[in-house]
């Protein structure tokens, strides 16, 4: 499980990179090197997005993400090692930085 803090402007927009890794025993059950991965929006508190523009190691996906309820998307390309990730997207929350948890569900 990874959180990452993205910070928004005064219009509600936002865009940021990261990496996390991810070591060879986190791939049980992953025989092509691709999972689907749960995004959950931990804060701010009522906020809603759209479309948040998801990238992970290349392949990108949009998603529309609600404080506090996870959305299973992908799959996306993982791999050992790091992994880029980037969120993009209006917040209806201006100003306030966003907390987005992304978990690879790597287990079958």
């Amino acid at each position: 499980m990874n959180k990452f803090k993205v910070p928004v402007d005064d219009k509600g927009n936002f865009y940021k990179k990261f990496t996390f890794k991810l070591v060879e025993a986190d791939f049980v059950g992953v025989t092509d090197g691709k999972a689907k991965v749960t995004i959950k929006l931990l804060k701010p508190g009522g906020a809603h997005i759209k479309v948040l523009t998801l990238t992970l190691n290349g392949k990108t996906l949009n998603v529309a993400v609600e404080s506090g309820k996870a959305v299973l998307v992908g799959p996306f390309p993982l791999k050992v090692g790091d992994n880029a990730i980037s969120f993009e997207g209006t917040s209806d929350k201006p100003k306030q930085e966003l907390e987005i948890e992304a978990t690879p569900q790597l287990l079958k």
